[in-house]
């Protein structure tokens, strides 16, 4: 959908407010509509009004009611953008909704028989009080203190201004005029205007209790927000929502999860997601929040606490999250933080998702033991395997790497798990179903829990299993007739194992010269340099001379700290600027982020492989989708389907067809068409075969 579709942007204001600029603006203002409704219709039921003060109130009555009309008749009409009012059982969903009956039951006192009648009038005014249900997260910063301890001037502001405005109300009442007890209560020189001695006696009296009202609830604020403060400055404030996503332990990872979670959200039609770390190890709680207030779709709450100690996850609200995460620190105790949950008097949650990451092998058992009373779902992962053979796969071809960062980030194409009949309502073969799927690429079946990438061309599909693709966005697809071609070429299958030399430059933890096996051939492995230098001085002019002079050497891996590594890539661009071919062959696999950011540029675009975000983004992907983890396991292991570059050099005649042949000719060599390189950057699904570099296909390879 476009941004500068004017019902769009309509839609997002009214109905997911986080992901518009003017979105929490636009709710605020219908907040006070609502407040001000409430307001003029009560006031004259409860205070004694002279009559053009009473009309008065009336028509700001008349006027806030016909703002509900407008937004119900705006709501009704941009519900289309959700895919699930659509239609006619759409539409029934969308009137039956708590919400829109509120908007209606608001909205009845415009016509004519129910204003005439004032029970009827008197009942659905009251019904006006529900449309705060709507805005119960903006109205719980009025009403908790721990949020409004964290709220900004403003929201104080208001709490103190709606504590005031009770205070003239009441009095109101005495004074039987609104004004006067405004006026005295603003300002006690205002006492000089009173007309008789009973306005003075309970002008004195208002002014007094003001007073002391007021200098109580200055008091009590202060030192409770001095007190919470110190509190929210130590992660020790309880978390008191509902349906959130824990976050426990820190690592290098958590800021790419936290990239890759707001941007899932982006995608939904899910109202902002609140998360909640729980960072036992970080001393300085308030220094660390103030680098989270960039993700614009996901609310986050830090908290702090001993690791083993009940008290902590009953802060967290662990009964009523929705997912928690494990994130694998220094000190490892994944299993005691699990196993201590489990074993709570008070945990009774059993739709939480457990996912634990945690080293070592042949886990399975011990977490099966520590499951085995309860029904939460769980998934633990060892992602040092998954980047170790992505690692060997980039280092045979660097152009690996761009592919597999599109797959596993949240802001392009991705893996979805899908019910076959949402695209088929009938047995379909799986040739078939790739063939008439369009913006989407079907790569395999999920069946019985277990992931089949590219099956055989006649395996049949069932309205019962559910279909692994490759897609931009779920909803944009539709269903073709399949395109069928006389003439089919035999294609040569791709070599697993290829040919490369490669030359590792230091020993740090990055690369493990023993591990770069999988994708490589016996010569490769026997031809391996690997350079380390005792003094881990490598800025050597010589050295460097040397290697460049050997011009079969296809990829240079720096395996170093990523500060020297900086350095010294800054180094070898200054020495060897003009000859790009031997830059070209330099990658840098690093951590840090703002040295990547200061070493990738378009001309070094596939030199630059940052790992923590990988496995940030990684453990993003399975948070939410479980079943790609067996995806993943499958497409970097040398066994089964893997991905594969088709060069125009050695493949040339697939790139004199056009898509459709191509998509054919692929499928009926068991190869599923994927995407293309242009000017080195890969697209999924890409139709523009002719001016395609390389082609990139899933399958087995010899």
């Amino acid at each position: 959908m476009k941004k500068g579709d004017f019902l769009y942007n309509l839609y997002l204001i009214l109905e997911q407010p986080q992901k518009h600029e003017y979105g929490f603006f636009i709710q605020k203002l219908l907040l006070i509509n609502v407040i001000i409704n409430i307001f003029s219709f009560t006031l004259p039921s409860i205070v004694y009004l002279d009559e053009n003060t009473r009309n008065m109130f009336f028509l700001i009555d008349k006027i806030t009611t016909y703002v509900f009309l407008i937004e119900l008749i705006l709501r009704i009409t941009v519900s289309t953008y959700n895919e699930k009012y659509r239609g006619i059982k759409g539409k029934l969903k969308f009137f039956i909704h708590p919400y829109t009956i509120i908007d209606i039951l608001a909205v009845l006192p415009l016509i004519p028989y129910v204003n005439n009648n004032l029970s009827f009038l008197k009942l659905f005014r009251f019904a006006r009080l529900l449309k705060l249900i709507k805005y119960k997260n903006i109205i719980k910063q009025l009403i908790s203190i721990e949020y409004f301890a964290s709220a900004p001037v403003l929201t104080q502001f208001t709490v103190l201004f709606v504590l005031s405005l009770f205070i003239i109300l009441i009095f109101s009442y005495i004074f039987h005029s609104i004004k006067i007890s405004f006026l005295l209560f603003l300002d006690p020189s205002n006492i000089i205007k009173a007309h008789d001695i009973y306005q003075i006696i309970f002008g004195i009296i208002e002014l007094i209790i003001g007073l002391i009202v007021g200098s109580f609830l200055v008091s009590i604020i202060t030192s409770t927000l001095v007190m919470i403060t110190e509190k929210a400055n130590k992660g020790l404030l309880s978390y008191k929502g509902k349906n959130h996503i824990i976050i426990v332990n820190y690592n290098s990872t958590l800021e790419f999860i936290l990239n890759e979670i707001d941007k899932y959200f982006a995608d939904t039609n899910e109202q902002k997601k609140d998360i909640v770390l729980f960072l036992p190890n970080i001393e300085n709680i308030e220094k660390y929040k103030a680098d989270l207030h960039q993700y614009k779709n996901i609310d986050i709450y830090v908290m702090s606490g001993e690791v083993l100690n009940e008290n902590s996850y009953n802060r967290i609200n662990v009964n009523k999250a929705e997912k928690i995460l494990f994130l694998l620190d220094n000190e490892n105790i994944n299993k005691k933080q699990v196993r201590y949950i489990l074993q709570m008097s008070s945990f009774t949650n059993e739709k939480l998702e457990f996912v634990i990451e945690d080293e070592g092998e042949n886990l399975n058992e011990i977490y099966d033991a520590i499951f085995d009373k309860h029904k939460n779902r769980y998934l633990y992962f060892h992602h040092n395997k998954l980047l170790n053979n992505l690692l060997n796969r980039t280092i045979v071809n660097n152009l690996y790497f761009n592919i597999f960062s599109e797959l596993l980030t949240f802001d392009g194409y991705e893996f979805y798990i899908r019910e076959s009949k949402i695209f088929f309502d009938k047995e379909i073969t799986f040739e078939d179903a790739y063939l008439s799927i369009n913006n989407a690429i079907l790569i395999g079946i999920y069946r019985n829990e277990k992931v089949i990438v590219n099956p055989p061309l006649n395996e049949i599909i069932t309205p019962n299993d559910k279909l692994i693709l490759i897609m931009e966005n779920e909803t944009n697809f539709n269903i073709k007739a399949p395109k069928y071609f006389s003439d089919i070429y035999i294609i040569k299958k791709p070599k697993l194992k290829e040919h490369r030399k490669i030359c590792i430059v230091g020993e740090y933890s990055d690369v493990k010269s023993d591990e770069i096996t999988e994708f490589l051939d016996e010569n490769s492995v026997k031809s391996l340099i690997h350079i380390r230098k005792e003094n881990g001085d490598y800025m050597d002019k010589e050295l460097w001379t040397s290697i460049q002079k050997d011009k079969s050497i296809d990829s240079i891996i720096l395996n170093l700290e990523d500060n020297y590594e900086m350095e010294l890539t800054f180094y070898l661009r200054s020495v060897f600027k003009d000859d790009k071919k031997f830059l070209s062959k330099i990658i840098n696999i690093l951590r840090t982020p703002a040295i990547a950011n200061l070493l990738y540029d378009e001309e070094f675009r596939n030199n630059v492989i940052l790992s923590e975000k990988i496995i940030g983004e990684y453990i993003s992907k399975i948070l939410f989708e479980k079943e790609v983890e067996k995806i993943f396991d499958e497409l970097t292991h040398e066994y089964g389907n893997e991905m594969y570059i088709l060069s125009k050099k050695d493949y040339p005649h697939l790139y004199a067809q056009n898509y459709d042949k191509l998509k054919y000719n692929l499928i009926k060599n068991n190869m599923i068409y994927l995407g293309s390189f242009i000017n080195n950057k890969f697209t999924f699904n890409n139709e523009n075969i002719k001016d395609s570099e390389n082609i990139v296909v899933l399958t087995q390879g010899q």
